[in-house]
């Protein structure tokens, strides 16, 4: 994979892999900042590590402590201020408070070059702008620091309208979310001005807040979408090689379905043995992202969620699991959440959704759908009834 960038923008790091070095004035905040490194460890192929005495890399990030901010970072990987070999890196600043969790891996989701949510191109297609709101004012003040050292260290105008804020920010368009065919999040950890937004695609999507450097819900963490288009441009292999793919596209593709170029995700098959495939779709009042089962025949091609007790359909506006790189994923009986457990969506309160399968007692079918951690269940769609299902299959790698 070709990583570099025009000269004059951000670039992602090479190797997927980013050096860095923590200053001593945040001591006391290491194991804070490597506890903020493992669930892009354990999520993506992307990999921080401690620069050594001699290490030759060229690039990395040095952490600093400014406490006159809150957190301010570039946008990927800047050549021309992360040199090591001239005695720099490139720094990730933090105020004594906003050392959490939160905070800290916006910050790396931005190093990384993450840009923010409401940069998006497709953003109008989602969320509309709403700059004169009380909250949305508030929140521009508070992240004008972000905004300003994401992009090139430009002044910014404070009575400027987000989109010229925020235009510097960016990553390549090749490399953008919308041009990865990533479905706009609303949760995203990196939507950071949400109170200046509200959603009409999804009318019902919850925005929440900005708590504490946290997404919508306080979860204060990178949410499952960032860590897929983390994924999605540094091209990771293997584990971590699965792509939600809008189903329009896939069908609008000249290659078929069933080919082996996109390599849909099988789950099992329904009681007519047709094949059955893992879907997910935004669903219900609280914007909740769902997995599912996905069956295409000679005349449709429809998603099903179960939710509240019920099965809900689906024909267009939903996505399904490839694994283009031909990575053959398993499902396993596990009886804990490991690393492993591929991460497939989220509840309306922000809580993560797997993807597990069972056979439907009393029907020969095997069907995919949520499972959720914290209630420790598995809810698949069958018959018009979300149906709980006692053992079943996690997806795993």
């Amino acid at each position: 994979m070709a990583f570099r960038l025009p000269d004059d923008g951000p670039q992602l790091w090479p190797n997927r892999t980013v050096p860095f070095v923590i200053d001593p004035l945040l001591a006391n905040a290491e194991l804070l900042i490597k506890q903020a490194f493992r669930l892009i460890h354990e999520k993506t192929c992307i990999r921080f590590r401690e620069k050594a005495p001699g290490d030759s890399d060229r690039f990395g990030v040095r952490f600093t402590r400014n406490d006159e901010i809150c957190v301010t970072s570039q946008i990927g990987l800047r050549p021309g201020r992360a040199r090591f070999d001239r005695g720099q890196g490139q720094e990730i600043q933090l105020g004594l408070d906003c050392l959490t969790n939160g905070y800290i891996q916006r910050a790396l989701g931005l190093v990384l070059g993450l840009a923010y949510e409401e940069t998006r191109v497709d953003r109008e297609k989602y969320v509309r702008y709403n700059p004169l709101r009380t909250e949305c004012i508030a929140a521009l003040d508070k992240y004008e620091d972000e905004f300003r050292d994401a992009g090139d260290g430009a002044d910014v105008d404070s009575n400027a309208t987000l989109a010229s804020r925020s235009k510097a920010v960016a990553i390549s368009h090749e490399h953008s979310a919308a041009a990865l065919g990533i479905v706009f999040d609303y949760a995203s950890h990196m939507f950071v001005t949400r109170e200046c937004f509200t959603p009409h695609k999804h009318p019902s999507a919850r925005l929440g807040s900005n708590d504490d450097g946290a997404t919508a819900g306080g979860s204060g963490a990178l949410s499952v979408l960032d860590l897929e288009k983390l994924n999605a441009m540094y091209d990771c292999p293997a584990c971590h090689s699965y792509r939600f793919m809008d189903i329009h596209r896939l069908l609008a593709s000249p290659h078929s379905f069933e080919s082996g170029h996109f390599n849909p995700v099988e789950s099992g098959h329904d009681i007519d043995q047709r094949p059955l495939y893992v879907c997910r779709v935004y669903h219900g009042p609280a914007g909740a992202l769902l997995v599912g089962k996905m069956k295409t025949t000679e005349s449709h091609t429809n998603c099903w969620v179960a939710d509240g007790g019920r099965e809900y359909i689906y024909g267009r506006n939903f996505e399904v699991l490839t694994s283009p790189g031909g990575h053959n994923f398993t499902w396993g009986a596990i009886n804990a959440i490991l690393p492993s457990a591929i991460l497939g969506g989220r509840t309306g309160d922000r809580e993560p959704v797997y993807i597990g399968k069972c056979k439907v007692a009393g029907a020969d079918s095997i069907t995919s759908g949520s499972f959720q951690a914290r209630v420790g269940a598995l809810y698949v769609p069958f018959g018009g009834n979300a149906v709980k299902c006692s053992n079943f299959q996690l997806l795993t790698c």
